[in-house]
């Protein structure tokens, strides 16, 4: 099979995962940040329209028009009565949207170039022009004015209610590690670091995007930031910001504040011009993580274009080869440490780096302490001296319980307020041996996070509780044998396990899930036989799910291959891939381990199908795919 360039530029996720780590563990406190982010239109997926959506093209499943397509918002402020929610009425809009804009424009040089389908809609070859086309002030009847094409930004990026805009995992996850990049210190009980590093991870972050979200979610982490949004006007020192102690944001074309936003092709290529150079300074003295961006002709990949080298290198994460464009595979080709790297997707990527950077609040503090960053906002502020009026006091000295027949100053309302929140987060983090709820929510919460010192605590009081139900015994048990293993407390773990099976009336789903994972610690420790039993027990139950069977299936193949058996280690892995329903990422990583079997046995043609097997699937976990590349690299 033919290499591509780009092939030989990829590294696996893993390894990118582990080198940032260890860039971050190695520096010093008193180091520039290591890492500056570029962010594309990717990165908010979910949240904000893609391009193909803006436009109003029907979605390919569904056939749905988006309700906040650049067609339905136009046709709204003509007719306020058009009702967004109605499915036909947004198809209906958007195609005659299409039919009078290219009737309109047929003079317009660029519009030309839009090729309409059958459907009355442009083709997909045709994304890239009909976008500028509707951008563009030369045209009639799009966004072809500056104002009208920030209105419309605004509407679809930002809401009249600040509390009601949406948040994505990336967005999320990025915002939280930026907030703990300066803490070291520990949180739970089991006394992981807040942040590993010791150098920070990054302070800047350049995006394409014109959308607020990366500000709303610097905002929820109580993280003070500056923007750059007029690239336009881009002075000498814009980028002398690395012992600044606040995040900044450069928006390359502009952002949704301010009336210059680049679109079109030569608002782009000025920028290109004027800002580059400087662009390119900045880049090379740091690593770059590039996420959700496809590499236009813009400043930001002509800077990286003139960049020759990398401090830290260049990880340019994508979905996988077929989404790198041509531009960004020449980009690669051309740098010595310039890499792309597969992964699922912006927002599961970025919550595994911050589970690794982060190992004390892996699912962010908010998901574990949201009463911390409140105390902080609170004891910033010193209201000393200020006396409210006695209407005022009466009714604040009320809602916080005060009592009291002298109102005290609203300095000592403050100081009452975090003694109620002080008071409120011991309910919330410590345990209450009689509320069996909070227990259970307690534990779960630790179980979650990873904490295990905790979330042992917590099932251990759960299961000392006289009265306890089965159900709740059972599910207390198996999680308890979830953090044992986790701590390497092996005979714990199993004996916690064993008891779930041995359990009477324990949910099924329960006890299946502990026959996989005793089996597996079977497999650990060398007791192949035992191992096979579990699974097989899981495989021959009349309501295991088909994903319980296949992950069965697949765990007892290796149990087989473990103890020689290499025909019925494959028989196994054959099973989950002719079994209906089977679950992508258990087929993916069935393919890629039969692939090695027929390898060693010296069917290579076999082998080499299975890997090209996993390599086609469009939704086969990344880490499969990284796999089955790498082995048809050594077949090669």
């Amino acid at each position: 099979m033919h290499t591509t360039a780009s092939e030989k530029k990829q590294i696996l996720r893993e390894t990118m995962l582990a080198k940032v780590e260890d860039v971050l563990k190695r520096g010093n406190a008193s180091d520039p940040p290591a890492y500056t982010l570029i962010l594309g239109a990717g990165a908010s997926f979910g949240v904000v329209p893609t391009a193909k959506e803006m436009l109003g093209f029907p979605d390919t499943r569904t056939g749905n028009v988006h309700e906040k397509s650049i067609p339905v918002w136009l046709a709204q402020q003509l007719a306020p009565d058009l009702n967004p929610g109605e499915e036909v009425a947004r198809f209906e809009c958007s195609r005659e949207f299409w039919k009078k804009f290219c009737g309109e424009n047929i003079a317009n040089d660029k519009c030309k170039r839009i090729e309409i389908g059958a459907d009355g809609f442009p083709t997909t070859r045709s994304i890239a022009t009909a976008y500028q086309s509707v951008f563009d002030t030369a045209s009639v009847g799009g966004l072809d004015t500056p104002e009208r094409h920030r209105n419309y930004m605004r509407a679809v990026t930002m809401s009249a209610d600040p509390g009601s805009t949406q948040l994505n995992a990336t967005h999320f996850y990025l915002a939280s590690l930026l907030s703990l990049q300066k803490r070291t210190g520990d949180l739970g009980s089991d006394k992981k670091s807040l942040y590993t590093g010791r150098r920070e991870f990054a302070r800047t972050i350049f995006t394409t995007n014109f959308d607020p979200i990366l500000q709303t979610s610097l905002q929820l982490f109580q993280l003070l930031y500056y923007m750059t949004d007029r690239p336009e006007f881009l002075s000498a020192d814009a980028l002398q910001t690395d012992h600044h102690p606040a995040v900044h944001l450069f928006y390359a074309h502009g952002s949704v504040h301010r009336p210059y936003m680049a679109n079109t092709d030569n608002q782009i290529a000025l920028l290109k011009q004027q800002n580059a150079r400087d662009l390119a300074a900045y880049l090379g003295n740091h690593g770059v993580i590039v996420l959700g961006y496809s590499g236009w002709d813009d400043c930001l990949l002509e800077a990286l274009n003139q960049t020759k080298t990398f401090s830290n290198n260049l990880y340019w994460l994508a979905r996988g080869e077929d989404s790198l464009s041509d531009d960004v595979r020449r980009f690669l080709a051309t740098h010595p440490n310039a890499y792309w790297v597969a992964i699922d997707d912006g927002g599961s990527f970025m919550a595994e780096l911050h589970g690794r950077l982060c190992p004390g609040a892996p699912n962010t503090e908010m998901l574990y302490n949201p009463i911390h960053p409140l105390l902080n906002q609170l004891g910033c502020v010193n209201l000393g001296g200020i006396q409210a009026s006695i209407l005022g006091e009466k009714a604040v000295g009320e809602k916080v319980g005060l009592t009291s027949d002298a109102p005290p100053n609203v300095e000592m309302i403050r100081l009452q307020v975090i003694a109620r929140l002080k008071d409120a987060q011991k309910l919330f983090t410590e345990l209450t041996a009689g509320n069996v709820g909070e227990l259970e929510r307690q534990a779960d919460l630790s179980y979650v996070n990873s904490d295990w010192d905790a979330a042992l605590a917590a099932y251990q009081r759960l299961l000392d509780i006289p009265g306890t139900s089965k159900k709740d015994r059972a599910v207390a048990l198996f999680r308890r044998g979830v953090c044992y293993d986790a701590k390497e407390q092996v005979d714990k773990g199993m004996a916690d396990f064993t008891a779930v099976i041995e359990l009477s009336d324990a949910p099924v789903d329960l006890v299946l899930k502990a026959l996989n994972n005793r089996g597996r610690r079977h497999g650990k420790n060398g007791a192949i036989d035992n191992a096979i039993a579990d699974f097989t027990a899981v495989i021959n139950s009349p309501v295991a799910s088909v994903y319980q069977v296949s992950s069965a299936l697949f765990n007892r193949g290796i149990a087989q291959g473990d103890k020689g058996e290499r025909l019925k280690e494959i028989e196994d892995y054959t099973s989950v891939i002719n079994l209906k329903d089977a679950p992508i990422s258990v087929v993916a990583k069935v393919l890629v381990n039969r692939g090695y079997c027929y390898a060693r046995r010296g069917e290579a043609s076999k082998a080499r199908a299975d890997y090209d097997a996993v390599v086609a699937m469009a939704d086969a976990p990344s880490e499969a795919t990284e796999k089955a590349n790498a082995l048809i690299a050594e077949l090669n």
